[in-house]
């Protein structure tokens, strides 16, 4: 996505946010981040966000949301569509391990999200973060010359990408399941696990 496009996209929103939200929501720049992640969405003091949690607007809010809104889902499908847009091929891996990057901010958020949906929904988001494992995969894989310049193999995980200038980080490969074991996601490395015994059964099942 190009800088202009992007620029369209925040002024659009911008002007929807001010339309619709009657000035309880407003975007605001963000210090010390760089496009398309320097702005964000705040309520625009501090009591309308807690009126706005009060029993009867979540009651209120609760009729008018479809019932098959998962707003946990869409937050984490919006960091994950973040993810996907993201050209890692211009800087060095030194700067990609730095929590400002983009991709290291926008990971994080995603584990945050995913964990918190953990416990209050009881399920792991496991289409999601599939999805995200196989999205920064191609992503490190499109752009080989940071691979390189990491001095990782062809065959490593894209984790040990990411991990690879970290202080004091175990030599061991890394995989996705290191990341979301660090993330704390039990439910979705429990139902990993699960998925793997299935494949090794059904392997063991093919007739010779």
């Amino acid at each position: 996505m190009s800088k202009l496009e992007i620029r369209k996209r925040h002024e659009s929103t911008t002007r929807r946010l001010n339309s619709r939200c009657k000035g309880l929501l407003e975007v605001s720049q963000i210090d010390g981040k760089a496009p398309p992640f320097h702005r964000q969405v705040d309520f625009l003091h501090r009591t309308a966000r807690d009126f706005m949690r009060t029993k009867s607007m979540q009651n209120m809010l609760a009729r008018y949301t479809p019932a098959r809104f998962d707003a946990g889902r869409t937050i984490m499908s919006s960091y994950l569509v973040q993810i996907k847009g993201l050209k890692v091929g211009n800087v060095t891996p030194l700067y990609l391990h730095s929590p400002l990057h983009p991709f290291t901010l926008m990971l994080e958020r995603l584990f945050d999200c995913a964990c918190e949906y953990e416990m209050s929904k009881g399920v792991a988001p496991t289409a999601i973060l599939d999805d995200l494992d196989k999205s920064a995969g191609l992503l490190f894989q499109r752009d080989s010359p940071l691979r390189k310049a990491s001095g990782l193999g062809a065959y490593y995980h894209w984790s040990n990408v990411r991990l690879s200038y970290s202080e004091g980080r175990d030599k061991s490969p890394k995989t996705f399941i290191t990341l979301a074991t660090s993330a704390g996601l039990s439910l979705y490395i429990r139902e990993a696990g699960a998925r793997s015994q299935l494949g090794f059964r059904a392997t063991r099942d093919v007739p010779c």
